[in-house]
């Protein structure tokens, strides 16, 4: 349900030119380096709120957390909130949201380890695709969003799994989560949470992924908007 005062929140921090927001007790920058409709977002309380949601019940204190798709870090610190220090690495593909993720990063004192790399089944450098607005920014190329490519360097799923031996794999990647949650899902992760992205990849591949995570032993502990926990179901 979105909050009914949505609006008047927004006009309010941006009358007062809020610096600093703090959500789900993790404080944001909402200055100007932060993009405009991720500070929308935020001051109206809306920014992640359904994956925020779900990720409280999806980690517990002491969990390895897997975060792939950082965006501004939001995400990531309210895991390293909830699973402690040094319990959370956050893979981000999009060089440009660099300084933005460290600036969050800076402003609360418990933080994941950021390692600013794509994530794919290979490994290989890639082309990411930077969108103007970053929500849209994928190494998914779409014919509906205008971007920049430039080339990152990446890590294989498979490998960054055998590292860390996560119990929570979070994975946010604009259309990627195709290519990666088969291999998650064949190392039987305890607990997923995924938002996928049916615009961008279907919901037919979405209800095949869902299928492949069923077959495997997982269960829908809970869903909201497109965002859903999934876990392997216990004897």
């Amino acid at each position: 349900m979105k909050n009914p005062f949505r609006n008047f929140l927004l006009a309010w921090h941006r009358m007062r030119n809020t610096q600093v927001s703090t959500l789900e007790g993790v404080r944001l920058a909402t200055g100007l380096d932060t993009p405009k409709l991720v500070r929308s977002l935020i001051f109206k309380r809306n920014y992640e709120r359904d994956e925020a949601k779900l990720l409280r019940s999806a980690v517990q204190s002491g969990d390895q957390v897997l975060e792939i798709g950082a965006g501004i870090g939001f995400i990531g610190l309210l895991a390293a909130r909830l699973a402690g220090q040094g319990r959370v690495t956050s893979y981000e593909a999009n060089p440009a949201m660099q300084k933005v993720i460290e600036t969050n990063y800076a402003l609360n004192p418990v933080t994941p380890d950021l390692r600013m790399r794509a994530v794919t089944r290979d490994g290989r450098p890639l082309v990411f695709h930077q969108a103007e607005n970053i929500l849209s920014s994928s190494i998914v190329a779409r014919s509906d969003v205008n971007t920049t490519e430039v080339t990152v360097k990446a890590d294989a799923i498979g490998k960054v799994l055998d590292e860390i031996s996560p119990d929570v794999v979070v994975v946010d990647v604009e259309g990627a989560e195709a290519d990666l949650l088969p291999e998650v899902i064949d190392r039987a992760i305890p607990r997923l949470l995924v938002e996928f992205h049916p615009h961008i990849i279907g919901v037919e591949t979405i209800q095949a992924i869902k299928a492949s995570a069923l077959a495997a032993g997982y269960e829908v502990v809970q869903d909201s908007g497109d965002n859903v926990f999934l876990a392997r179901a216990t004897s």
